[in-house]
């Protein structure tokens, strides 16, 4: 019973240790005032103010799950392709990038934030 009672605490202890990176992962967000209406990649409109995205986990290696929240208070969980900055001169702090569709809106494309001393890049999908 003792040998039974001692692999199960070794077991508990690695699992624990395993999954202590992914408790201890900290919420990235990055804030932004947007001056003009804009659309999110889902193709919502929302209207000037504050936009806040935030990386909620990584859902694979080369993606992560966010939740992107504007000033009229819309709402919305999206996908990234996750990637590194091409080149090593771009500043660590978070930059969100837009574009304009084809009828002249403002288009969320996606976002970049210093982690240690690299710059990960998030574009984010519909």
């Amino acid at each position: 019973m003792r040998a039974r009672d001692a692999f199960a605490a070794v077991a508990f202890l690695i699992v624990c240790a395993l999954a202590a990176p992914g408790w201890a992962q900290s919420r990235t967000c990055v804030r932004a005032a947007v001056g003009e209406p804009f659309l999110l990649p889902d193709g919502s409109q929302h209207g000037a103010g504050p936009l806040r995205i935030c990386l909620d986990r990584l859902y694979s290696p080369s993606s992560g799950l966010h939740t992107i929240e504007a000033a009229d208070g819309g709402v919305g969980s999206f996908l990234s392709r996750r990637g590194r900055a091409e080149s090593a001169a771009l500043p660590q702090a978070p930059r969100i990038f837009f574009g304009r569709d084809g009828r002249q809106r403002l288009t969320l494309l996606g976002y970049t934030v210093g982690v240690g001393d690299t710059t990960q890049v998030y574009w984010l999908q519909r």
